[in-house]
């Protein structure tokens, strides 16, 4: 199961940002980049833009 989106919603969610726009870049940019993003970089990233 992957819960990378679900888990970039939830940040998303927590950030008051628009969870679904988000969870599309955060989609768009694992395609782009392979599967090599580790959760930790996801996490600073979207942490990043508060």
């Amino acid at each position: 199961m992957n819960i990378l989106p679900i888990l970039s919603a939830a940040l998303a969610a927590y950030l008051e940002k628009d969870a679904e726009r988000v969870r599309i870049i955060s989609i768009k940019r694992v395609r782009k980049t392979g599967s090599s993003w580790s959760i930790a970089g996801r996490l600073a990233l979207l942490t990043g833009r508060q």
